[in-house]
């Protein structure tokens, strides 16, 4: 099926016009604001295609490994399809100050549209945009129809009734538009009457951008928590309010991560966001708070919950813009030697199931030996015989012969 642009030709007819937005789409400061802020608000509204229109030629594209580390709720697809393009009259300069705004829903052909229209705001270094409206198809059930990851389907399975769920937006992005897009799902799945939501964000300035969350259900509680400060005021409220689901942002420190784990314990769903590089980080804060012995930090329980634990990998890890090579080839080359070293030293045996999971996704056993070795899992020697045995050894390069 050829992909067309809203005047009906061919998006090919357009490709000699357009040049890219990012070339490092890992680089999060450099991405244009508005684009930015665009793409999350339409994580938050669901999402699943883009409709750029306007009858000017194309003066920039989106990515396809952009949308990947911005807009989690595109299928693989989509992505491969989204090649679309900004539209604009690519001889005039772009003001500083375009920010998009929503001005309102439309009907097309049975569907639902939101529209877009480019403003001016006090909202700088967006000087790619051009003046233009956009167009986004929603899907009428936001998440249950979309593929918005690799388990597909699968999700209604992996996705527990209550513990600690990881939540990975892929390489080098934010979770927390997706950790929004599985609240809403959760508390729109009529099979289980859910008695409120607690929605914590850790990311005080990624809470100011999308604020506010306009919610359908009246029982969602959204909570801002400035960074450094864990989320102890979400767990007493969700405490005193019988909250059965917590979404949490992201865990950047044990106390906030021992909060979490201690809703989890208490039969809650959990919701903790992570990137795909940090996944070991959380998962070492987890190991080293399960592990702990029966000291006065010791939360009863804990142990037993690590056998509830999930691991949601929302993006296949695949080689980067950079050239290096993918968790998943990692894993390949060095699972297993390192998952029956890590096994060997695990305590109690409750490594077990992250490892089956990581195995499972395809995870980086390599990086989850670093993180393991920092936290005092497994031992330096342990660390360094691992990283003997699986690293590939090194062949020097022949000296070059000299003239004559």
């Amino acid at each position: 099926m050829v992909s067309r642009g809203p005047d009906n030709r061919p998006i090919d007819d357009y490709r000699k016009f357009h040049r890219p937005i990012l070339i490092d789409p890992s680089d999060n400061f450099d991405r244009p604001v508005a684009v930015q802020e665009f793409l999350r608000r339409a994580v938050q509204e669901g999402v699943s295609e883009l409709f750029f229109g306007d009858q000017r030629p194309v003066v920039a594209k989106i990515d396809w490994e952009f949308c990947t580390t911005t807009h989690h709720l595109l299928t693989p697809h989509d992505l491969k399809g989204l090649r679309k393009f900004l539209f604009g009259d690519h001889t005039q300069p772009a003001s500083p100050h375009r920010h998009w705004h929503k001005i309102g829903r439309v009907h097309l052909k049975d569907r639902e549209y939101l529209r877009y229209e480019v403003t001016e705001t006090e909202i700088h270094d967006a000087s790619e945009l051009r003046g233009h409206e956009i167009v986004l198809r929603l899907l009428p059930n936001v998440l249950p129809d979309i593929h918005f990851y690799e388990l597909d389907r699968e999700l209604w399975d992996h996705l527990p009734r209550s513990g600690l769920v990881l939540v990975s937006g892929g390489i080098d992005s934010d979770a927390t538009g997706l950790i929004a897009a599985l609240v809403r799902w959760v508390v729109e799945d009529r099979s289980v009457e859910h008695r409120a939501v607690i929605y914590g964000l850790t990311d005080y300035s990624f809470t100011q951008e999308i604020r506010p969350i306009e919610w359908e259900k009246s029982s969602i509680l959204q909570i801002e928590t400035p960074p450094g400060e864990p989320l102890n005021r979400a767990m007493v409220q969700a405490t005193s309010i019988g909250a059965d689901v917590v979404a949490i942002g992201a865990c950047r420190d044990p106390a906030t991560m021992e909060i979490a784990l201690a809703l989890a314990a208490e039969g809650k769903r959990v919701f903790v966001g992570v990137n795909a590089s940090g996944v070991m980080n959380t998962v070492a804060r987890v190991l080293a708070l399960l592990s702990r012995g029966q000291g006065e930090d010791y939360a009863p329980g804990l142990p037993e919950l690590a056998l509830k634990l999930r691991t949601i990998i929302s993006q296949k890890m695949v080689r980067n813009q950079q050239g290096s090579i993918s968790a998943l080839q990692e894993y390949q080359i060095v699972g297993p030697t390192l998952r029956e070293a890590l096994l060997q030293t695990a305590p109690s045996g409750w490594l077990l199931p992250f490892l089956k999971s990581f195995e499972e996704e395809g995870e980086s056993f390599a990086a989850c030996a670093s993180v393991a070795r920092n936290a005092g899992v497994i031992s330096p020697e342990v660390f360094r015989r691992v990283v003997a045995e699986t690293t590939a050894p090194i062949i020097p390069r022949r000296p070059r012969k000299s003239k004559p």
